[in-house]
């Protein structure tokens, strides 16, 4: 039953730990506390309660697992300094990467699950269930309970055995989350949470090249290169589309209030690109059939990128449209209290407004 769990790659000898692979491990470490330090700088600047919270729950994440990715590298460091052999210390070491890995992932899933998505941290409380398991496996090790150096078995196998149940369910979960994110929104809101979404694939990419378990001894050389590049470039993709913008902000801590119909927008919505207003789908369907733009900012909407983009262009608004402040009291005169619903004649009554002041003006 040992032979089929996944094992983290073990280096053999000292050349191996003075690889290419442990200087990008090494930069790894420095890009991840790079990334605490920004989001920790940016939420001492914002005022905002909710982009405070969800700065500082992803920078505790790159913090957290700093200490993960140093734990490994000095198992690394004492398991080659022995030929492969597993000592109590590497143990130690090794065991206690788990632990703090899930306490990483709590940080990580309490952000997303709370603070962007507004749901029950069920994600949180699994990587809460499962740290608390890995340490009491640490605790084994540290008291060498039941642990057999000759044949590399004992308690750390339950934290072995608890990342290879959990680590695809939270993985998953994770993609999940993300993916309900870029279903639910469109424009940069949608394209940060993609981005996010490709660099949580990268990351695991990144992990499952370094089981020794799924691959040949063959293709070792590779693997020591290739993993830590996927851990390095998933985090970097990760954390640059996780900054917070002034539209993610609005999307993630307020109502989605469709500009048009006024009432809050339920499932799947489109977002302008300039100037961020919020629209319902069917009111959005009847700005198409009659003004074909955005109708706080005039943007006109690219007809080639919205069936596949479900985003609003960025071309420069018409000069000849009428002003903001006549778009907005046709707005405001306009029926059409809920989405669906005479939205047409809403948009329509507004169009008519803007028409009728236009020609007394000449």
């Amino acid at each position: 039953m040992i032979a089929v769990i996944l094992t983290i790659l073990t280096l053999t000898s000292m050349e191996q730990f003075y690889s290419v692979r442990t200087y990008l491990l090494i930069a790894f470490i420095f890009i991840l506390l790079g990334g605490f330090a920004g989001f920790m700088i940016q939420a001492h600047k914002t005022d905002n309660i909710v982009t405070k919270r969800i700065f500082k729950g992803f920078g505790l994440f790159g913090l957290m697992f700093v200490f993960t990715r140093i734990f490994y590298l000095l198992s690394d460091y004492e398991i080659a300094s022995n030929a492969g052999a597993s000592t109590q210390v590497q143990l130690i070491l090794f065991t206690s990467a788990y632990p703090v890995t899930y306490i990483s992932l709590a940080f990580l899933f309490e952000t997303v699950e709370r603070h962007m998505l507004n749901r029950k941290p069920v994600l949180t409380f699994l990587a809460l269930i499962t740290g608390i398991i890995c340490f009491i496996s640490l605790v084994l090790v540290v008291f060498n309970v039941g642990v057999d150096l000759a044949m590399n078995t004992g308690p750390q196998e339950i934290a072995i055995y608890t990342l290879n149940i959990s680590g695809p369910i939270l993985i998953f979960g994770i993609s999940a989350l993300y993916i309900k994110i870029i279903k639910n929104a469109s424009g940069p809101v949608r394209n940060r949470a993609l981005g996010a979404f490709i660099g949580v694939l990268i990351l695991f990419s990144g992990f499952l090249l370094n089981a020794d378990n799924l691959f040949p001894p063959s293709f070792d050389p590779s693997r020591l290169v290739l993993a830590p590049t996927c851990f390095i470039i998933g985090t970097v993709t990760f954390f640059y589309s996780s900054s917070i913008q002034i539209a993610m902000t609005d999307f993630y801590t307020n109502k989605h209030v469709c500009i048009v119909h006024k009432g809050e927008i339920k499932g799947k919505m489109f977002i302008c690109s300039k100037c961020n207003a919020y629209y319902c789908m069917p009111c959005k369907e009847a700005i198409e059939q009659i003004d074909k733009c955005c109708w706080n900012c005039k943007t006109p909407f690219d007809q080639s990128k919205v069936a596949d983009t479900t985003k609003l262009s960025e071309v420069e608004p018409s000069k000849e449209i009428s002003t903001p402040d006549l778009v907005n009291k046709g707005k405001k005169e306009a029926p059409g209290n809920e989405p669906g619903k005479n939205h047409i004649k809403g948009v329509a009554a507004g169009q008519d407004l803007g028409k009728t002041t236009k020609k007394n003006s000449l």
